[in-house]
């Protein structure tokens, strides 16, 4: 068994369930019929690694949700001063921490301070 991609694992997309464990993915913009031993949502988009075996049967390992990221409004800008040495990483983050109103602000900051 050899593996397809070995960096990355592979985005896909579940776009509809056609029986008992037969699900139809969007994989790489082509649709494929496969089985799985686990429940699938339908319309999440999963990672998994990609493996193939022999006969040319395609497997999936790890597979996992693929997680929802937030968009920071001011990420370019706080990595540019950062690079440049005019803000300190950890004093911009507790500070904002500190003086945050918005649930989602502060989420991102929390998880910025211990990344």
């Amino acid at each position: 068994m050899s593996m397809i991609n070995s960096t990355l694992p592979i985005q896909m997309k579940v776009l509809a369930k056609s029986g008992y464990g037969h699900y139809t993915l969007l994989l790489n913009h082509k649709k494929i019929q496969t089985k799985s031993m686990i429940e699938l949502e339908i319309g999440a988009e999963y990672l998994a690694e990609l493996y193939m075996q022999n006969g040319g049967v395609i497997q999936f390992k790890h597979l996992s949700k693929r997680p929802n990221f937030k968009p920071f409004e001011e990420g370019l800008a706080l990595i540019i001063a950062i690079l440049e040495d005019k803000i300190s990483y950890k004093k911009f983050i507790i500070q904002n921490l500190l003086d945050c109103k918005d649930i989602e602000r502060y989420q991102i900051l929390k998880e910025m301070l211990f990344a």
